[in-house]
C-alpha cells in the first residue's frame, strides 16, 4: 500500500495503528548514494551542490556531505549525496554512482562502488561505465573548460532520471548573479551533458525520479547553525575570519574576527 492509497482508503478494510502507518508511509523505494570525486580545486562542490539542490527541488529527500581530506590543490576529495523518497538523516558508504574527475580520485573511491553500480568517467570505457569527456565538451562546445562541471552535473541528473527542467531551474538560480550570458552557457552545457548521458544510459540506468509535489528546503550545517543561533537570541560571535561559517555573518549578529596576528602563529 502506498502513501496515496493509505490517504484514500476510507473503506475500513485496512486498520493501521500509528506505528505501522508511519512504517508503510516512509517505506523507501529510492535510496541512492552518489559520490563525486576529484582533486581539490576541480569544483566537485559545484557539481555536488547542483545535483543535491536539483533532487531536493524535485521533491526528494537529500543528505549530502563533503570530505575535506585535502585542502591543497591536487589532493583527492569527495562530495557524497544520498537521495531518497523517504527521510534520510545519515550518509551511506557504498556508491550506486561514482563520478570521477581524475584518475587519482577514481582509484581512491572506486572500492566504494557497488557491483551493479555505474561509473561516470572522462576516458574509461567498459561494462557499467558511461564515458563523457567533460573537459573536451566544455572546451570544444563552449570555449572554456570551466563549464566541465556543469556538463558533469547534467550527466548525473540524466543518470538518476531527474527532470531536465528541475536542473535548469537550479542552474539559472545558482548563476543568476553572473549575468545572462553565463546562465545561458551553463544551461547549454548542462543540457549537453544530460543528452550524452541519457543516450548512454539506455539499457543501463534503471532509475527514474519524476518531479514530486513535495516541498523541501536544502540547508547546510553551517547555515543551520547560524539560523539557530539567531533564533536563540545570539547577537555576538567571535570566530576565525577564514572559518566556513564566516560567510553567514550577514545575519543580524555582531561579529568580531580573530586578530590578524593569529594568521601568523605557528609559522615556520
Amino acid at each position: 500500500m502506498t502513501e496515496t492509497e493509505i490517504k484514500n482508503n476510507t473503506s475500513g478494510t485496512s486498520a493501521l495503528n500509528a506505528g505501522s502507518l508511519y512504517a508503510v508511509r516512509w517505506r523507501s523505494s529510492i535510496d541512492l548514494n552518489i559520490v563525486v570525486s576529484g582533486a581539490a580545486g576541480q569544483g566537485i562542490q559545484t557539481i555536488g551542490y547542483i545535483l543535491a539542490k536539483t533532487a531536493s527541488e524535485a521533491g526528494y529527500h537529500v543528505f549530502a556531505w563533503q570530505e575535506y581530506e585535502s585542502r591543497i590543490r591536487g589532493g583527492s576529495n569527495s562530495y557524497r549525496i544520498r537521495v531518497s523518497d523517504a527521510p534520510a538523516n545519515s550518509p551511506l558508504v557504498e556508491a550506486d554512482i561514482l563520478l570521477s574527475l581524475d584518475d587519482k580520485s577514481k582509484a581512491k573511491y572506486r572500492p566504494l562502488l557497488k557491483e551493479q553500480g555505474i561509473l561516470i568517467d572522462e576516458q574509461e570505457s567498459g561494462n557499467r561505465v558511461i564515458t563523457i569527456p567533460f573537459v573536451s565538451i566544455a572546451q570544444n562546445d563552449f570555449g572554456n573548460t570551466l563549464f566541465a562541471n556543469t556538463v558533469a552535473a547534467g550527466a548525473l541528473a540524466a543518470v538518476l532520471g531527474l527532470d531536465l527542467d528541475s536542473l535548469n531551474a537550479v542552474i539559472a538560480d545558482e548563476f543568476a548573479g553572473k549575468g545572462a550570458d553565463v546562465v545561458r552557457t551553463n544551461l547549454s552545457a548542462a543540457a549537453k551533458g544530460y543528452s550524452v548521458a541519457k543516450k548512454d544510459c539506455e539499457g543501463l540506468c534503471p532509475w527514474r525520479m519524476p518531479k514530486r509535489e513535495l516541498a523541501h528546503y536544502l540547508i547546510s550545517g553551517n547555515e543551520a547553525l547560524a539560523l539557530g543561533a539567531a533564533a536563540a537570541g545570539c547577537r555576538f560571535i567571535a570566530a576565525y575570519p577564514d572559518d566556513p561559517f564566516h560567510r553567514h555573518y550577514h545575519l543580524p549578529l555582531e561579529t568580531q574576527g580573530a586578530p590578524e596576528d593569529i594568521h601568523r602563529t605557528g609559522g615556520g
